[in-house]
């Protein structure tokens, strides 16, 4: 199969100009004033013609040229990228994160580092003053809002990658092509990449070509094509020895896309660098908190940060993230349940729901104690 398979109407029209063949102009009709023998017959150019009508005429010349019918592959990678996580996108469990992570205004807008700003004053009434707290307010919500949980993405098997071989063009490059769809109105998992490689398969690129060749032709100020080195694992762990985790998860967030193995496997790693620190404040009030809560409910590890909850008095939170523990370590029919119990609680009174709280907190408590006495059945009970 020939190169000429993936040429689209605009490579073809492309091939033309190259070759320098000249459109095809129609003769007008030759007014009466040429009817004389010393006056040649004018015709009117491409450039003389009306807009509509240079179009139409550019569309015969590119049908003309359009050369055989482009042959098109399904895409395999569609469908593979872009799946939540299990119950991350539900009401019930969004609800429940949004209630556990806390607004401190002060941690949210902290000055960035080696940027200090000096600080604004001004005059405001009392209206005004609710007015620029609400707004402020608002602003830190929106700086809170959580990095979606996606799962890995599927790369395609070695066997189905393989679309043709060619062996009659082996040896003729001694470098893989790409070929890439670089058309603007698809979606990045819509694109075809293909990759021939030096002995002359023609093969589907894996994600990591994909992503380079994706950021070579759409660049993202915030993504390099290379990562830093700052994703090396030695200096992955000096930057989370010095308590730099929100900075390594921003880092992260930023450069790699939200199902990628290069950020599902970094993000666990700072998880549980704060795990066995029990460093949790550090992310507190974070837009990276209720990710983390997810992933240790999710692990079956929340025991740590529900004694941190405890120490600083926040009971409904500590409330809140048993009942979230329990929602995702259930099988799956009784974890839905528990989702869309959860979403009831909105309607409850905050009277009735600090009651429940209370009352939750304490069955969490014996929990807990069974699991220092005797470590099986108190598993025995929580999976129950």
């Amino acid at each position: 199969m020939s190169w000429s398979c993936f040429a689209s109407r605009s490579a073809s029209c492309l091939a033309s100009i190259c070759k320098r063949e000249p459109l095809h102009v129609v003769p007008s009709v030759v007014s009466t004033s040429c009817r004389k023998s010393h006056y040649s017959p004018r015709y009117i150019t491409l450039e003389e013609r009306e807009p509509a009508e240079q179009d139409r005429m550019v569309r015969e010349q590119l049908e003309d040229t359009a050369g055989p019918e482009v042959v098109k592959f399904p895409n395999p990678y569609a469908g593979r990228s872009g799946k939540v996580a299990w119950l991350s996108d539900h009401r019930g469990v969004k609800k429940t994160l949004d209630r556990i992570v806390t607004v401190d205004l002060d941690k949210v807008f902290a000055p960035r580092i080696n940027r200090p700003r000096p600080p604004r004053f001004m005059l405001a009434t009392d209206e005004q003053l609710d007015v620029l707290e609400e707004a402020v307010l608002d602003r830190a919500m929106d700086l809170l809002n959580r990095p979606p949980i996606y799962l890995q993405r599927e790369n395609i098997p070695e066997d189905e990658r393989l679309i043709q071989k060619n062996p009659e063009i082996d040896g003729y490059a001694n470098a893989k092509v790409v070929v890439i769809n670089v058309d603007n109105d698809l979606q990045d998992d819509e694109r075809h990449v293909y990759v021939r490689q030096e002995n002359g398969d023609l093969e589907h690129a894996d994600y990591d070509v994909r992503d380079r060749m994706l950021l070579t032709y759409f660049r993202l100020d915030s993504r390099r094509i290379f990562p830093e080195p700052v994703f090396h694992p030695v200096t992955v762990q000096k930057v989370l020895g010095m308590g730099r985790h929100k900075e390594m998860l921003d880092r992260i967030f930023l450069q790699f896309s939200g199902d990628s193995s290069q950020y599902i496997n970094l993000t666990e790693q700072v998880y549980e660098d704060v795990y066995c620190r029990g460093c949790y404040e550090v992310l507190d009030s974070t837009c990276h908190f209720g990710n983390l809560i997810y992933y240790l409910c999710r692990e079956g590890r929340w025991q740590g940060v529900y004694h941190y909850f405890k120490s600083k008095n926040r009971v409904c939170q500590a409330a809140d993230l048993y009942r979230l523990a329990m929602t995702l370590t259930k099988n799956e029919r009784e974890s839905k349940l528990l989702a869309d119990y959860l979403v009831t609680l909105e309607d409850i009174p905050q009277a009735e729901k600090e009651l429940m709280d209370r009352e939750l907190v304490m069955e969490a408590e014996k929990l807990l104690g069974k699991a220092e006495e005797d470590p099986t059945e108190a598993a025995t009970e929580e999976s129950a």
